[in-house]
């Protein structure tokens, strides 16, 4: 998800005429083609997100849940 919003305009912008679909298709293949070190920023913030969401959740209180 992080890599695709850091990536998506550049891609729109270098295959103007490419579906939404196709975008990801090609964003898919260049996660693909990163290496370990590469997606380690990505894989980080997607792992403090997921606690973030976590968090959130575990101190959610629905409203008229008295």
């Amino acid at each position: 998800m992080f890599f695709c919003k850091d990536h998506r305009d550049v891609v729109k912008s270098e295959h103007p005429d490419v579906s939404f679909g196709e975008i990801g298709k090609i964003l898919g293949q260049q996660w693909s083609n990163m290496s370990e070190k590469e997606k380690k920023p990505y894989l980080k913030k997607a792992e403090d997100d997921k606690k973030r969401y976590q968090d959130e959740m575990a101190s959610y209180e629905p409203e008229g849940s008295d």
